[in-house]
């Protein structure tokens, strides 16, 4: 894994990490969540 990142941690344990990179895999889990806690929160409302 370290050689992946070029000598540095994973990514995943970067404290500065790529912006671009992030928001593109907060973009692919959002389409995915948020669609469940929508369900879950009219759920519990009846």
């Amino acid at each position: 894994m370290m050689k992946a990142n070029k000598g540095g941690p994973p990514e995943w344990l970067s404290t500065h990490p790529q912006e671009i990179v992030e928001l593109k895999k907060w973009r692919k889990h959002y389409r995915k969540v948020v669609p469940l806690y929508e369900e879950t929160i009219n759920h519990k409302e009846q």
